[in-house]
């Protein structure tokens, strides 16, 4: 079995907004629906993306953040081996604060808890 790995990292991402879903919901979230906010590099702070004065104070600028989901899209070409009925394809996260879920063209990959802890999503479905 061959594979191939895709780091997610760099500042080919796009940061939506949107109201925050049910716990546990992992239906992928309608991108036309939601606030684009515009390009960032990932990983990264979502405080710093956003420009908050000071990420750490305890300020309404600062906490309301908390009352939205946020949500980063990217788009990339699928390699050609992705394509080779034997391929195994990794995404490679190097980082998520705090908590993630995955998609890859409408389907849910998993998703993630923890502070900048690499994540690896191993997709068996096609690209």
């Amino acid at each position: 079995m061959t594979g191939w790995r895709r780091s997610l990292a760099g500042d080919h991402w796009t940061l939506h907004r949107g109201p925050l879903r049910p716990v546990g919901a992992i239906e992928q979230p309608d991108l036309d629906r939601l606030t684009e906010i515009g390009p960032v590099r990932v990983p990264g702070n979502l405080q710093l993306q956003l420009d908050l004065p000071d990420p750490w104070l305890d300020v309404p600028e600062v906490t309301t953040v908390n009352d939205f989901e946020w949500l980063y899209s990217m788009s990339f070409a699928t390699p050609i081996e992705a394509s080779e009925p034997a391929s195994s394809p990794f995404l490679v996260f190097d980082g998520a604060d705090y908590f993630c879920d995955v998609w890859l063209n409408g389907r849910h990959l998993g998703g993630h808890e923890g502070m900048f802890a690499d994540r690896d999503a191993a997709h068996d479905g096609g690209i």
